[in-house]
């Protein structure tokens, strides 16, 4: 899908803005990873899961955001309604905080989805703009685009599971990756390219 990255950012999952629950020991648990030397997120025990991380503002052009996940066979989650992993636009009030959010791109993630990745048989022709990539082990990142920006923006990515009233367990958050894969000079000579 992508095949040249211009330039990426990384942002932990472990300083998302907001990220309900996070704080509660029985619900996650925010630990350091000695093999990859930074802090994540490991899901413990929990019904509502919702979570938001700044990615800043950048530049016209087309990305691809990426969610690093860790997901095996202690991994639950149960049937419900499915996940939202989105890209929001987001508008300030004058004091900074965060007053309007505008989805760039959603991914419905159905529950059977973590399964079938915990398994190695998930298929990403299910996802409408999305892929999902193995990456070492048991961690996989979670791929959201190519989306285009028309104007300089302020982004951030969203994980909501909050309509599924069933106990979640056992993943963990990595990073969130915002990747640039063609500036806007690109996309203005050669058109708006539709994914």
């Amino acid at each position: 899908m992508t095949s040249m990255v211009e330039a990426a950012w990384r942002f932990p999952v472990a300083s998302s803005e907001q990220f309900d629950h996070l704080r509660n020991p029985s619900n996650f648990n925010v630990k350091f990873d000695s093999s990859l030397q930074r802090e994540i997120v490991e899901l413990k025990n929990v019904c509502w899961l919702q979570f938001f991380k700044q990615l800043g503002k950048h530049k016209p052009g087309r990305y691809v955001v990426r969610l690093r996940v860790f997901i095996n066979g202690s991994t639950q989650w149960h049937d419900g309604a499915p996940s939202q992993l989105s890209v929001n636009k987001i508008d300030r009030s004058e004091t900074g905080s965060v007053w309007l959010r505008t989805a760039i791109i959603t991914e419905p993630f159905s529950p059977a989805y973590w399964k079938s990745i915990a398994n190695g048989t998930f298929q990403n022709q299910l996802l409408v703009r999305g892929r999902v990539i193995p990456d070492s082990g048991n961690w996989h990142l979670i791929e959201l685009g190519p989306f285009d920006i028309q104007c300089e923006s302020d982004l951030e990515f969203q994980f909501k599971d909050i309509d599924n009233p069933h106990w979640k367990k056992g993943m963990q958050y990595d990073f969130v990756e915002l990747r640039l894969i063609a500036p806007s000079t690109i996309l203005r000579f050669f058109g708006n390219i539709i994914s």
